[in-house]
C-alpha cells in the first residue's frame, strides 16, 4: 500500500498498513509539499501520529517519508500494536515534529492473547533525519513488546536539531541485534546513548555511537544506554564503542552506560582510529574534540 498526502491536513493519525486487518506487502507513508516556503499556510500536517504500520495489524516491510516542512506529533517506523515482519525505514527532512521519531513500533504491556507481539520488527530499523526538529529520537520502539529482532540503525545528519535526547535502542523495548547511531553535525540538547531507554531496553548484541563534522551534544555521551544494560550478563561478550571524529560536547563521554552496565567491554577511539574504525578507511575528516 502507498500513502501519499501533500499539501493537506490529517486532524488524527496516519496508518501505512490496516486497521485490524493485514498486508501481506510492502507499506510506504509520504508526507510533503511541494510549496518550500516555510511560512506558507499550506504546510502538511499529521496533528497526532504516523505510523508506517497499521493499527493491531501486521505488514511486512515499512518506509516513511517526511519532507518540504511536513509536521507532525511522532513517527513510528512500525505498527500501532502491529507487527512489521521485515525492515522499517524512516527519512526525515525539512520537518517539524513536536514529541519523538521511533525506528520501530509502538507496543503493549503484554504479549496478546493470541501470541502475537505488538509493536514487534522482525529484522533491522532505520531512521534518517536532517533538517528538522525532534523532541526524542529512539532507534527502537516504545513500550515492553515493541522489540526489534535485528539491528537498529539511526544517522542524524546536518541540521537536525533534537531537543532532548537520542537513543539507538528502544523506549523500554528490547533489541536482539546491535545498535548503530551516526552523527553528523547534528545538534542534541541533553544527552545522547548508544543503546536503550530504561530496565527492558536490553540490547543483546554490541552498542556504537560514531560522531564526526560539527556535531554538538549539550550534557553527555554514553557507549550504553540509560538504566538499560547492553550483552548478556553471564555471557559477557558485548562491546560498546565510541568512536568520535568531530565533537563538542559539554558534559563528559562515557565508554559505558547511566546506571546500568554493559555485560563486556568498551572502546573509545577520538581522531583517525576513529574514522578508521567507523569506515574502514581515511576520509579525511578535521578531528576535533572540544569539551
Amino acid at each position: 500500500t502507498t500513502v501519499s498526502i501533500i499539501d493537506s491536513n490529517i486532524t488524527d493519525s496516519v496508518y501505512g498498513g490496516g486497521n485490524e486487518g493485514e498486508v501481506s506487502g510492502n507499506t510506504s507513508v509520504s508526507v510533503s509539499n511541494p510549496n518550500i516556503d516555510s511560512n506558507s499556510e499550506s504546510n502538511p500536517q499529521v496533528t497526532n501520529n504516523i505510523f508506517g504500520g497499521g493499527r493491531s495489524a501486521n505488514v511486512n516491510g515499512t518506509t516513511v517519508t517526511l519532507s518540504a516542512n511536513a509536521i507532525t506529533k511522532n513517527v513510528y517506523g512500525g505498527g500501532d500494536q502491529g507487527e512489521v515482519t521485515e525492515s522499517t525505514n524512516i527519512k526525515i527532512s525539512n520537518s517539524s515534529i513536536s514529541n519523538n521519531v521511533y525506528g520501530g513500533g509502538n507496543g503493549a504491556d503484554n504479549v496478546g492473547n493470541d501470541g502475537k507481539i505488538p509493536g514487534k520488527i522482525g529484522a533491522n530499523t532505520n531512521t534518517t533525519i536532517s533538517q528538522s526538529t525532534v523532541t526524542n529520537v529512539f532507534g527502537g520502539g516504545k513500550g515492553i513488546t515493541a522489540e526489534v529482532l535485528g539491528d537498529t540503525n539511526v544517522n542524524l545528519e546536518e541540521g537536525a536539531k533534537i531537543s532532548e535526547d537520542v537513543y539507538g535502542g528502544g523506549d523500554n523495548g528490547y533489541v536482539s541485534g546491535s545498535t548503530y547511531v551516526a552523527f553528523s553535525s547534528p545538534t542534541i540538547t541533553r544527552d545522547a546513548y548508544a543503546a536503550g531507554n530504561g530496565e527492558k531496553a536490553v540490547v543483546y548484541g554490541d552498542s556504537h555511537v560514531y560522531s564526526e563534522g560539527t556535531t554538538t551534544i549539550g550534557n553527555n555521551l554514553y557507549g550504553g544506554g540509560n538504566a538499560a544494560e547492553t550483552g548478556t550478563n553471564g555471557t559477557n561478550d558485548a562491546v560498546a564503542t565510541v568512536d568520535i571524529a568531530g565533537l563538542s560536547i559539554r558534559g563528559n563521554v562515557y565508554g559505558g552506560a547511566n546506571s546500568s552496565q554493559i555485560n563486556g567491554s568498551t572502546i573509545i577511539n577520538i581522531g583517525n582510529e576513529a574514522i578508521d574504525t567507523y569506515y574502514g578507511e581515511e576520509k579525511g575528516y578535521e578531528q576535533s574534540l572540544s569539551v
